[in-house]
């Protein structure tokens, strides 16, 4: 029942903030055979305030990808950037899990990750999330981030 009310709860927020849904864009990465699309919805609002313990302030935009990425969008990075994702047999779950165009079960967060970084670097933006030279994950530092 609590899920029902905030499934409901998400619908009428996203109802009543139409400027979250007119406000997308689509970026295109790889190239050849491996070129895909991922559309994405902007988020601003520079002027929101922090909750009562002071977190929860986002002072900048962003982007957030407005659906689940596909097997055919894992694969393509994969042959584009040899990233090292693994997509798995789902299969067992689900007989068309396997479909390239329904969402990329099957991989873990490291690959994930990785996929996030490849999309940011090879869009001319910094790694969401930093890797060692051994592929260990490290936190962000003021010398890594230059802030």
């Amino acid at each position: 029942m609590l899920g029902l009310i905030m499934v409901w709860f998400l619908a009428i927020l996203l109802f009543l903030a139409p400027s979250i849904h007119s406000q997308t864009i689509t970026e295109t990465f790889g190239s050849g055979s491996n070129q895909f699309q991922i559309e994405f919805v902007i988020i601003k609002n520079e002027n929101n305030s922090p909750d009562q313990n002071g977190l929860g302030s986002v002072s900048y935009t962003y982007n957030i990808g407005k659906y689940e990425i596909s097997r055919e969008q894992i694969t393509k990075a994969n042959q584009e950037a040899n990233l090292g994702i693994t997509l798995r047999d789902m299969s067992m779950f689900r007989p068309e899990a396997n479909d390239p165009k329904k969402p990329a079960t099957g991989i873990d967060w490291w690959e994930a990750a990785r996929f996030v970084n490849w999309l940011n670097t090879s869009s001319g933006h910094q790694a969401a999330y930093n890797f060692d030279s051994n592929g260990s994950f490290q936190l962000w530092n003021a010398i890594v981030t230059g802030k």
